[in-house]
């Protein structure tokens, strides 16, 4: 019997799939945090020049006054507002699953529990983050069905 190999072993055996996870975790968190920027960019694009943007919506689907008038009011801030929200959950998503990747390479290298714990700790905070906003958008969408059959 080889008792010395026995001995070298950690008590928590590394894992090639945790590593494999954790790099498919990095590439989708540099891919939200990029998108977050984009919806920055696209918040400052919208905010700047509303009045060509609302000018040209309403030579193309015949805006009411009305419309053009919440559209230059609170349609904008309501607006800034929403994707300010989309920007800062896509962050904030980028930002536990390039944790969990740095958290699982460390693990990976140190063999250390804490660092797994750590590790796992941080994709709980991602899934916990994904459920609520799938539970709200599966909310939303069913209001919106309702909604839309309630107008017919």
């Amino acid at each position: 019997m080889n008792t010395t190999s026995i001995q070298t072993q950690s008590p928590i055996p590394r894992n090639d799939n945790l590593k494999s996870a954790g790099h498919w975790a990095n590439f989708i968190g540099i891919v939200f945090l990029v998108m977050a920027i984009l919806v920055l960019a696209i918040i400052i694009f919208v905010f700047t020049n509303l009045n060509e943007i609302a000018n040209q919506f309403m030579h193309l689907n015949g805006m009411s006054e009305q419309s053009l008038n919440f559209i230059h009011g609170a349609g904008k801030w309501l607006f800034t507002f929403i994707m300010l929200i989309i920007a800062a959950v896509m962050g904030i998503n980028s930002f536990f699953l390039i944790r969990f990747y740095r958290k699982s390479n460390k693990f990976y290298i140190s063999e250390v529990e804490q660092d797994l714990q750590q590790c796992l700790h941080s994709l709980s905070q991602y899934l916990f983050i994904s459920t609520i906003l799938g539970i709200f958008s599966m909310i939303i969408t069913l209001m919106a069905i309702l909604f839309y059959l309630s107008i017919e």
